[in-house]
């Protein structure tokens, strides 16, 4: 019997328990957090100073990406980073400031983000709540969990070396 399996029982102890339980939490809690509706968003609204493609370094990992922004005046700027709203920024945002240079942003407090954009009464796109990072944390953390529980509980032999039947099995 090979090392990996000779701490299977410890493994699943010592990491899938813990990592289990803390993805379910991870999840619950993005379930609890992410704003339901507008309501929850704060809102800027003010004249648009200037938009387009913007390249902004991370000083995270030191690398750097293409935004959307969108510069309001006297609010500072704006962005998204999603491929799909930056298309359709990209093509309606110049048409519609045609009619109407007053621009509301919808964002997530202490945030840059656009969640929900409009240009007059016209809405560019609607927020939809990310609710797929709370499925993904909770579905990992579920399954890890009942599958360390399960282990645990049908495999106590793993630990002891000990079969069920009370034979001391070898390694």
């Amino acid at each position: 019997m090979g090392f990996w399996q000779r701490y299977s029982y410890l493994r699943a102890l010592f990491v899938g328990l813990p990592f289990g339980f803390g993805c379910l939490i991870t999840g619950i809690n993005y379930f609890i957090e992410i704003p339901r509706n507008v309501e929850g968003l704060e809102v800027v609204s003010g004249n648009v100073q200037g938009f387009g493609i913007k390249r902004i370094k991370s000083e995270v990992d030191n690398s750097s990406y293409e935004v959307f922004f969108v510069e309001v005046e006297q609010k500072g700027w704006y962005y998204t980073e999603l491929k799909s709203k930056k298309r359709l920024l990209r093509r309606e945002l110049a048409e519609e400031l045609r009619t109407s240079r007053l621009v509301e942003i919808w964002h997530m407090n202490g945030q840059k983000n656009i969640e929900q954009i409009s240009v007059g009464d016209k809405f560019l796109y609607e927020y939809e709540p990310p609710y797929w990072m709370g499925h993904v944390f909770f579905w990992i953390g579920a399954i890890t969990l009942v599958s360390a529980i399960g282990y645990v509980v049908l495999h106590p032999e793993d630990l002891t070396g000990k079969k069920r039947n009370g034979k001391v099995s070898k390694w």
